[in-house]
This record gives C-alpha cells, sequence and structure tokens, in this order.
C-alpha cells in the first residue's frame, strides 16, 4: 500500500511544472555527461578525468531519486556492496574515480544512438516505410521472417526503439491477427542485433574493455545472427502456429499507406532511407578501422551529427530540431534506470577486482577452460541465468569482460566477443526484466513474464545449443 502511495505521489509530481523542470535537467545532465566522455576521448582522460567524475556524480544523483522497483535495489546493491569492497581494500582517491566513470563511454553509445531514430519519424520515412513493409505481407510465414528482418535491419541503427517502430508500423497492415508472433519476432530481431551491431550496447561494452575491431568481429556475430533468423521460422512454424490462432493469409489493413499504393515517390523515399542507413553502416565501420578512436566514441558522435546532417539534406531541418529537443527534455529522463545500472556495473567490477572477489569467477572458469565448448555454455549460462532472475546482462557482462581477457581464457579474441555478446542477446531475449520485454508488455497488455519467458525460452534454449555448434565450427574452420 505505501508503494502504491509513492508511485502515485510520484506520477503527480511530475505532472506539475517543477516536476517536468526536474525531469529536463535530469534530461540536460544526461546529456552534457555524454559529452563529457566524447570530449575525454579526443583531449585525454588525464585532462579531464576529474571534471568529468565530478559530471557524472552529480547526474547520478538527479536519475538517483527517478529509479523505482528492481533497479532501486540492484543499484543499493551494486553501490553499496561495491563502496564496501573499495573501502575493504584500502583503494585511493584515484581508484575511486575510475570506479564510478568505468562504463561511462558504454552508457554515452546507449545515451546516444536513439537519436538516429528520429529521421524514421520523419513523414516521407515512416510513410514510405509503412508502405513497402504492409505491401508484402501476403502470408503468415513471411510474416514472421518480415518481422524479425525489419526488426533486425532498423535495431542496428536505433537499437531498441526498433520495438516499437517495427510493431506499431507492422501492426496496422495484418488487421490485429497474429499479434502474438508478431512481438515474438520483434523482439527476436531486435535481440540478435546484439551479436554484430556496432550500434549494440553490449558488443560496444565488451569491445571497449578487450579492443578489437568490428571488422574482426561482425564476420563471426553476422552469420550467427542469420541463424537466428532461420531457426526462429522454423520454431514458429513447428511450435508457434499451434499456440495462437493462425489463418492461412494476412490481410493488410487500410492503413493510410496504402493509399500510396503504386507512388514512385514513397518508393524513392524508402531508397533514399535504405542508402542512408547503409552509408551510416559503412561509415561507422570504416572509422572504426581507420581510426583510433573505437566504436565507443565513434558511434556517439555519428548519433550526434549524422541525424542533423540528414535532416539538413531531406529538408527535414525544423522536425529534427523539434524531435532533438523532444529527446532532451523527456527520452533521455526515462533513461534513468539504464544510467544507474550501468554506472553501478562498472562501479562494481571496478571494486571486485580490486579487492580480489572475482577470484571466484576465475575458478568456475578454470575448471571447464580446457573445453572450449563448455567455456562458451557456462559464460552464456552465467549471463543469462542471472538475467532470469532479475541481473541486467550488463551487471555478468561487465564482471566477465573486466575480470578476464581472451588470452587468459585460451580463445581467439574475435570469437569470445560474439559469445559474450550471444549471452547478452540471449538474455535480453527471454528474461522477464529486460527493456524489451517490458516494451513488449506494454504494447501487448500481456505481463512480462509471458512475453519473455513463454513466447522465448524454448526459443533461447534452441539457439543456445545451435550457437555452441557453430562456435565449435567457427573455432576449427578459422582460428
Amino acid at each position: 500500500m505505501e508503494t502504491n502511495r509513492q508511485e502515485k505521489s510520484r506520477f503527480i509530481f511530475s505532472g506539475l511544472p517543477i516536476g517536468r523542470m526536474a525531469d529536463g535537467l535530469r534530461g540536460y545532465s544526461v546529456f552534457l555527461c555524454g559529452l563529457s566522455y566524447l570530449a575525454m576521448a579526443f583531449k585525454g582522460p588525464v585532462r579531464l578525468e576529474g571534471l568529468v567524475t565530478v559530471i557524472t556524480v552529480l547526474t547520478l544523483l538527479q536519475c538517483l531519486p527517478a529509479i523505482s522497483g528492481i533497479t532501486r535495489f540492484a543499484c543499493a546493491g551494486l553501490f553499496g556492496l561495491g563502496s564496501i569492497l573499495l573501502f575493504a581494500s584500502g583503494a585511493d582517491v584515484a581508484t575511486w574515480c575510475s570506479a564510478v566513470t568505468q562504463n561511462g563511454k558504454i552508457l554515452t553509445l546507449m545515451m546516444f544512438v536513439p537519436m538516429l531514430s528520429i529521421p524514421f519519424t520523419f513523414p516521407r520515412y515512416r510513410r514510405s516505410l509503412e508502405h513497402v513493409l504492409q505491401g508484402v505481407v501476403r502470408s503468415d510465414g513471411g510474416l514472421y521472417l518480415l518481422t524479425h528482418l525489419t526488426s533486425h535491419l532498423i535495431g542496428v541503427i536505433v537499437n531498441i526503439a526498433c520495438v516499437s517502430i517495427t510493431y506499431y508500423i507492422l501492426k496496422t497492415g495484418i488487421a490485429g491477427r497474429n499479434l502474438d508472433m508478431l512481438a515474438r519476432a520483434t523482439a527476436r530481431g531486435y535481440t540478435t542485433t546484439c551479436f554484430w551491431s556496432p550500434n549494440s550496447g553490449a558488443l560496444g561494452l565488451v569491445l571497449g574493455y578487450w579492443g578489437g575491431n568490428l571488422v574482426d568481429v561482425i564476420p563471426v556475430g553476422l552469420p550467427l545472427a542469420a541463424v537466428a533468423l532461420a531457426l526462429g521460422w522454423v520454431e514458429n512454424r513447428l511450435w508457434g502456429m499451434r499456440e495462437e490462432e493462425y489463418g492461412k493469409a494476412v490481410s493488410p489493413g487500410n492503413s493510410g499507406a496504402a493509399k500510396h499504393a503504386g507512388s514512385s515517390e514513397v518508393y524513392r523515399d524508402f531508397c533514399w532511407l535504405v542508402i542512408a542507413v547503409i552509408l551510416l553502416l559503412c561509415l561507422v565501420v570504416f572509422l572504426d578501422w581507420a581510426t583510433p578512436l573505437g566504436i565507443l566514441t565513434i558511434v556517439p558522435l555519428m548519433s550526434l551529427i549524422y541525424p542533423f546532417i540528414w535532416a539538413v539534406l531531406a529538408g527535414e531541418t525544423r522536425t529534427q530540431w523539434i524531435h532533438f529537443k523532444n529527446f532532451l527534455s523527456s527520452g533521455l529522463p526515462r533513461m534513468s534506470n539504464e544510467v544507474v545500472i550501468f554506472l553501478g556495473a562498472g562501479f562494481f567490477a571496478v571494486a571486485a577486482g580490486k579487492s580480489g572477489a572475482v577470484q571466484y569467477l576465475t575458478r568456475i572458469f578454470s575448471g571447464v577452460s580446457d573445453s572450449p565448448v563448455l567455456l562458451t555454455a557456462v559464460i552464456i549460462l552465467i549471463v543469462v541465468g542471472l538475467s532470469l532472475v532479475g541481473f541486467h546482462p550488463v551487471l555478468t557482462t561487465t564482471s566477465i569482460v573486466a575480470s578476464f581477457t581472451p588470452q587468459s581464457l585460451g580463445l581467439p579474441a574475435a570469437l569470445l566477443s560474439v559469445v559474450v555478446v550471444t549471452g547478452w542477446g540471449l538474455a535480453v531475449t527471454c528474461s522477464p526484466f529486460s527493456a524489451c520485454s517490458l516494451s513488449l508488455s506494454n504494447m501487448t497488455g500481456n505481463d512480462p513474464f509471458t512475453v519473455g519467458v513463454r513466447w522465448q525460452l524454448r526459443f533461447t534454449l534452441l539457439l543456445f545449443l545451435v550457437a555452441l555448434v557453430y562456435f565449435h565450427f567457427v573455432l576449427l574452420a578459422f582460428f
């Protein structure tokens, strides 16, 4: 009862002018925090580390009152236990500062990538996307493949924003049928972007700790994403159609996009949209290969600059500016949970490493280090298993990549990087606590356990087994 009163008070307060001002201030603080990490990448950590630490702490203090539920308990555990470990180990001020800012660059990537979704809201591109996608929806099997592939391709650019974009666009084109399948395919398309996408926070985290280039990781991760697409289609055909009403064909709805059928202008806008997306991906991969900046700097920079250049060329500068201001005042404040979790995970990882607590994880890995298959299985199972009971994948992933190196585990860096992000992707797919499951729960009206565990656990287990075979094959054939 007390919790309900607190939630109600928070909701009422947020509607007042002072509440909106607090949200706006928090959004601008998060944005400034991200800019400070970008500046540090160019000026060097020695010059700006103190200032960046102060900005990070102030941003964290603003985000803490906005979190609730399990995130609040996780935050208390991460920072509380981490502080105890640092005090017990006699850590100096520099170590404390390093702990606070450990995951700052990864957080910047996660916070800035949603800005890439703004051009998708331009009327011409959204209309063309609706028209083309709804025009090819003809059968149940085709709907699954289209949804998975669309969510995946959009997710490569805009990250989790692809979930709502894909679901709502295709929902209007299938006359309200097969919505469970639509939600399942949407989630799988997004979560498998973790396997190779440069805009993924998972891959950014791993490469941020272990180094390496996208040109080494993508050839390993991209085929696995294709395997996941085929496996999801097979799983859906064998079991999915028994669990919901299935028809022989999907009838497109009467959306506004249908009025533009045959319009060359719509197809032209869609082609420009595809070209812009491909150009962005090529630029990110090229800059990662040709410069020493790394994707944790390149992707946030492109997220900040590319949409404005796109808007100028498309004649949508006013629309871009309006959505950008809304992103600062409304979008970023809603990411307070992510801010706290990512910073808390980095803080705890540094504290655990300083105190020697990672020796327990070392014992687990040392027992299976002689078998690459067992090692990859244990890594993935740890990340997925803990996510099912509420541990965010960023916590377990950070603990692993901060405590070990590919050399210490005896596997090639590119392969092990994809192994770790595969664990992240599978965890986000089936965990009822993930942002993906919570978003689809809100959109479909189903509880998070149904969306995460009931709809996705079988697919997660199948992909886990297939991934083990795939990794073993890649190791034998290419390394």
